[in-house]
């Protein structure tokens, strides 16, 4: 029973952080983080709001979320098309359609969280371990050290280093 708590918070926790790459946190969500110690951030909402927008939305130095940059940044021979297709296919193999009115590309690192959240909820492992092994494992870190180097605010830094962990000591898990 405590192993299946344990799986609902993790779960839940990917959830709560796949959110956060989507829409910048409203003060009830700064706090429940804060309360949960999830994230301990000095940081006032009005910097973190200012943050968020810098990070995902400056016009000139902002970090694209999405794997497909990544896969190509890292010189990985795919094309965007080909990663977005392995994506589809890999959600539908696990019986989820993407909505076409959540305006969110699947190579985005929220609706990757996402899945990882969904293949830890309905205890999928296997295809928990391929996925992290095929997609998350291989640009995700790299995307929370630049997310690291760049946010202005602890709130960001600390955001970067827990899905960081987060997706590497699932990933670390599940193959031993």
């Amino acid at each position: 029973m405590e192993h299946e708590n344990d799986r609902q918070a993790l779960c839940e926790t990917f959830r709560l952080i796949a959110g956060l790459f989507l829409t910048e946190p409203d003060v009830s969500i700064v706090k429940d983080l804060h309360d949960s110690m999830i994230i301990e951030s000095s940081a006032s909402l009005d910097e973190i709001s200012y943050d968020f927008e810098n990070l995902f939305f400056d016009p000139v130095d902002r970090l694209l979320p999405y794997e497909s940059f990544y896969s190509e940044f890292e010189g990985i021979i795919e094309t965007p098309n080909s990663i977005t297709e392995s994506l589809y296919s890999a959600y539908l193999q696990e019986g989820l359609i993407m909505d076409e009115n959540m305006n969110i590309s699947p190579d985005h690192i929220s609706a990757e969280l996402y899945f990882i959240s969904y293949l830890i909820e309905t205890s999928r492992l296997a295809s928990l371990h391929q996925f992290l092994d095929l997609h998350a494992v291989k640009w995700i870190p790299n995307f929370c050290d630049d997310l690291f180097e760049n946010a202005k605010t602890d709130f960001y830094r600390e955001l970067a280093s827990i899905t960081k962990d987060l997706v590497l000591n699932e990933y670390e898990e599940l193959s031993s």
